[in-house]
């Protein structure tokens, strides 16, 4: 049953320092800074805000109110000089019917491709890389507008949109705005997902005969090497010890060798899996060999979609193929239980994922960035950097390094 939204009455004593309207007819935008005080009391804007989210029958948990503000909340304590985050809510008649809410981002633009000149970038990025609620032509194009006037105010350098399909309204709405630019770090990329068949036989079934066998001989070579065990995720009281198994695991990953750390055990991050535990959101999953972790997928599902956001396995154990092991488990359980509709696999294209999918798209990260001296400057130099590094990984192939060189990486990574 959809909850009823009342039109807010917020003033300085309530949630928020500021508040603009917008008025196009019976329509009206709304921006609200999010503040501590919005984070201590739970607002009248917070109730709004998770109506929205409650009524959205596609919203992610990453948008779920008390997720963000566990995550500003946390952010202030590394840095109380972040500019605020923001609410922009688009109403019709007094009715709140689509939201936006900005997080504020900082970027070091070497990790977007520059080099020698790398500054680092203020700016926001949109929750859930869409908006809450009723989505139309005429509340984007009204958000985005918005979104454009708090980034001009704030003298922000971007809005980030991390994951945005090719064929999404907020693209084209995002390249019809005035006064901004697009620049795409990753360019578009294969986005894959998996629209589960009824039932796992129908599922293997897709794979030809040879793909199935070759999927049984890896686990038998796995389970060779001793007792083999699949452990899920899903529930509160589990969190610390997963944190911990999955940080072991972490330490001795090909990811962490060239990424950084991929799973800690701070305090932020027990906090975070434990409200997405506590919101019955949580699916993650070990393997273990003999009870020892050897490969962890750090999933959530939510909405009837499962996300498969990290994996990862100890480099020691890379010739048993865990990582792959893990997926198939983790598939099997998933079909064992409240199997989702969907398996997305997120960003990024691999072969595990080309051969484990049935839907492809594209979809690719998207800078949105508004005038400026400062900002024409980056993006200049930004698309002159991968123009250069196009030139030599074309030069590369011609003569046959660069196949090479990528197997010498893939080598060192332990990985396959």
């Amino acid at each position: 049953m959809n909850s009823s939204i009342s039109s807010p009455h917020l003033n300085n004593n309530g949630h928020s320092p500021q508040q603009e309207n917008a008025h196009s007819g019976e329509c009206t935008i709304s921006s609200f800074e999010i503040d501590a005080e919005t984070i201590a009391h739970r607002s009248e804007l917070y109730q709004i805000w998770k109506t929205l989210f409650e009524n959205d029958r596609s919203a992610k948990i990453i948008e779920h109110p008390d997720y963000l503000l566990l995550e500003l909340e946390q952010y202030l304590r590394k840095n109380s000089s972040l500019p605020p985050a923001f609410v922009l809510l688009y109403q019709q008649e007094g009715k709140p019917i689509a939201a936006a809410v900005l997080i504020p981002k900082e970027i070091n633009t070497k990790r977007a491709g520059a080099f020698l000149y790398t500054p680092r970038l203020q700016g926001y990025r949109l929750a859930g890389d869409r908006l809450l609620g009723e989505e139309s032509v005429e509340s984007t194009q009204k958000l985005f507008s918005e979104i454009h006037h708090i980034l001009q105010k704030q003298k922000s350098h971007f809005l980030l949109i991390e994951d945005l399909e090719k064929e999404s309204s907020l693209r084209e709405v995002a390249q019809q705005l005035q006064g901004c630019q697009l620049f795409s770090p990753t360019g578009l990329q294969e986005r894959l997902r998996l629209e589960l068949p009824p039932t796992l036989e129908e599922y293997w079934k897709t794979f030809s005969s040879k793909r199935r066998y070759n999927l049984k001989r890896e686990r038998k070579i796995l389970e060779k090497k001793g007792a083999v065990t699949l452990k899920r995720i899903d529930s509160v009281e589990q969190v610390a010890c997963f944190l911990e198994d999955a940080h072991q695991v972490s330490l001795k990953s090909w990811q962490t060798r060239q990424l950084g750390l991929r799973v800690g055990t701070s305090d932020a991050d027990l906090q975070t899996y434990t409200f997405l535990a506590s919101a019955g959101a949580l699916r993650s999953y070990l393997l273990y060999l003999d009870n020892e972790p050897i490969a962890f997928m750090i999933g959530h599902q939510y909405n009837g979609v499962f996300h498969y956001e990290e994996v990862g396995f100890d480099s020691d154990y890379a010739k048993f193929s865990p990582g792959k092991a893990l997926l198939v488990a983790g598939l099997e359980d998933i079909y064992s239980e409240n199997k989702p509709t969907w398996f997305d696999f997120g960003l990024g294209d691999a072969d595990y994922k080309r051969q484990m999918s049935n839907h492809h798209s594209q979809s690719g990260m998207l800078w949105i960035v508004p005038a400026g001296f400062k900002n024409r400057i980056v993006m200049r130099w930004l698309k002159t950097c991968r123009a250069m590094k196009c030139i030599a990984r074309n030069l590369l192939q011609s003569t046959g390094l660069f196949r090479r060189l990528r197997q010498i990486i893939r080598r060192s990574k332990g990985g396959k």
